[in-house]
């Protein structure tokens, strides 16, 4: 059996390297112009593995070759975004925002007029509500259907659309959707942030800076194509359903599959009223201002142990591996050295209850590799004027801080 999964992983990885490497089709970025048909966005193209080979955020040519928006749109976006929602959003290079179902995006610190980003013909005009998490964003349409665009932290003429979704590798045609009725949904996008995926023992050449912590407190380093997820609240809010683009699902009888998910808090018995993900990293909020985090995906569940080695036996005490390569190595041909993951995953967390009057709009956004680098932010009212609350680390014990509010 071992042997078996040793074959597979080396084939699945295999797969991934030649999808990386193969020609860009329908989804190319803005090369040829809008596609007029979303059905073409079903087809291969740079989305998915390719994507999944790090590469720092980089502005490219800048935000010049597109469009300023025009001045009554100008007027109704944000002069600033600080909350990740699914009107408005950020990462480390752009801040992006929905009006008129197109998107806009200008530079993440602002202080630079809004453009319009570039959309399939299909979609100009239709979208509804969209997430972005370091360098992906999803978007959906009336019906609920998910498009990503990838190199969302990179220049414009890198930005590709696809509507693929599921098995195998981030290939399946038939896509996945947002059921209606659905309190909330948001995008995470673990990174490995790895340089270059050759290995080597000579120092300096070959690191990695994407680790989450697992239960034992053991840093565990990201997989080479890291996670991808939207976290999907259920209509009662005391469900988390869990859409991972290289998982199955999608197929044409089920094209919402919902077969992966987790509890919110105390079990289930938890009614969230809304949520944000970022980095694996899941907050959610009740109507009482309760709140919880949770570090946990598929990959962290115990779930993928074609690629991972995972241990119910207490693994505190063990080196963790120092980079991927190392840890597969050690896995794939022993002796098994380095610290499995650490089963049962990570449990929900309570964060500190803010002490003043907030709304509903909670954010999580990266501030670095690690897992502890989360970010959290709960928007706050004040005399008609509205900010966030924030606590910059998610491992800290400290309580949270009042940013200054907005007109």
């Amino acid at each position: 059996m071992n042997v078996a999964r040793r074959v597979l992983r080396v084939g699945l990885a295999l797969v991934a390297t030649c999808a990386a490497a193969g020609p860009a089709h329908a989804d190319s970025a803005n090369v040829d112009g809008p596609l007029d048909s979303c059905t073409q966005l079903a087809l291969p193209g740079l989305v998915g593995p390719p994507m999944s080979i790090y590469t720092p955020p980089n502005p490219g040519g800048g935000l010049g070759p597109l469009a300023l928006a025009a001045g009554d749109v100008q007027a109704r976006l944000p002069q600033h975004v600080d909350l990740r929602g699914e009107g408005q959003g950020f990462n480390d290079q752009w801040a992006y925002a929905l009006d008129g179902g197109n998107l806009y995006v200008t530079a993440a610190g602002g202080g630079e007029p809004w453009r319009q980003v570039w959309l399939p013909g299909c979609l100009a005009g239709k979208l509804t509500a969209f997430s972005v998490d370091g360098n992906a964003l999803m978007a959906t349409d009336a019906s609920g259907r998910l498009y990503t665009m990838g190199n969302a932290a990179h220049g414009p003429e890198t930005w590709a659309w696809t509507s693929r979704f599921g098995s195998p590798i981030w290939q399946g045609p038939f896509g996945q959707r947002v059921r209606a009725g659905s309190r909330a949904w948001s995008l995470s996008w673990l990174d490995n942030r790895i340089p270059t995926m050759i290995p080597s023992l000579r120092p300096g050449y070959w690191q990695q800076d994407g680790f989450w912590t697992d239960a034992s407190d053991n840093r565990q380093p990201v997989g080479g194509a890291g996670v991808t997820t939207a976290h999907v609240l259920s209509e009662q809010g005391n469900r988390i359903a869990i859409l991972d683009p290289w998982l199955p699902g999608g197929d044409p009888t089920a094209p919402d599959d919902y077969s992966y998910e987790m509890s919110t808090p105390k079990h289930g018995r938890f009614e969230a009223v809304n949520l944000s993900s970022a980095g694996s990293t899941t907050l959610v909020i009740n109507r009482f201002g309760d709140m919880y985090t949770r570090l946990w995906d598929f990959d962290m569940s115990g779930a993928d142990d074609i690629f991972f080695r995972y241990s119910y036996d207490d693994q505190r005490g063990k080196p963790s591996a120092p980079n991927l390569s190392m840890d597969e190595i050690d896995t794939l041909f022993g002796p098994n050295a380095y610290a499995a993951n650490q089963l049962p995953a990570p449990d929900w967390v309570r964060q500190p209850k803010i002490p003043g009057e907030i709304t509903s709009a909670v954010s999580i956004h990266q501030t670095g590799g690690d897992s502890s680098n989360r970010e959290l932010r709960v928007e706050g009212r004040s005399g008609g004027r509205t900010g966030y609350w924030h606590k910059p680390s998610i491992r800290t014990r400290a309580g949270v801080s009042r940013r200054p509010a907005r007109a």
